[in-house]
């Protein structure tokens, strides 16, 4: 390439030239975690049944994370574009369908709180979420939009979290943590 003009030119092979190499950035988080540059945070999506509290002391483990807070549509977006749900069959919302985040209540649904002590400033609950349905409902989940069907909730709806007893044992817990 002429330096000069930009323009393309060829040459015999064996002239050496200069020459520059694009390479990805290595990520910053660790091995199997998966990098959001606008939240800044590391995302890891654990697999295998496991309860609320199960899923938060793994992630807890795994350097102080937690899980997951959500701050945005952005955010809740792209953690549900992470978990590699079921293709599922119909709108039913089996335990392979369900992915475990950080929010909880002690106050039979008053207020919620996330793991990691961050601010609860955003929420996306199904139309009908949080209900207590079960009474003692004190944790949440986001729902495959793609399968669960509650409430007024359309497919394909990403504002899909829904309140679940803490001690139900579902495939996925989302983790969150800094770089």
């Amino acid at each position: 390439m002429n330096i000069q003009d930009g323009t393309w030119f060829s040459d015999n092979y064996e002239n050496f030239k200069q020459f520059v190499c694009v390479m990805e950035a290595p990520s910053p988080c660790p091995h199997g975690w998966t990098y959001n540059s606008r939240s800044g945070y590391c995302y890891f999506v654990k697999e295998g049944l496991a309860s609320w509290e199960e899923n938060e002391d793994w992630c807890f483990s795994q350097g102080g994370a937690h899980l997951a807070s959500v701050h945005s549509d952005d955010e809740n977006n792209f953690i549900t574009n992470l978990i590699n749900f079921s293709e599922g069959e119909g709108y039913i919302c089996g335990s392979d369908q369900l992915a475990w985040i950080g929010l909880y209540t002690v106050t039979n649904q008053t207020t919620w709180r996330w793991t990691d002590n961050s601010l609860f400033d955003y929420t996306a609950w199904a139309t009908c979420k949080p209900d207590n349905a079960f009474r003692g409902a004190n944790c949440a989940v986001i729902q495959n939009p793609q399968v669960c069907r509650n409430c007024t909730i359309n497919v394909g709806n990403l504002r899909s979290w829904s309140d679940a007893m803490c001690y139900d044992n579902y495939k996925f817990g989302v983790c969150k943590k800094l770089p």
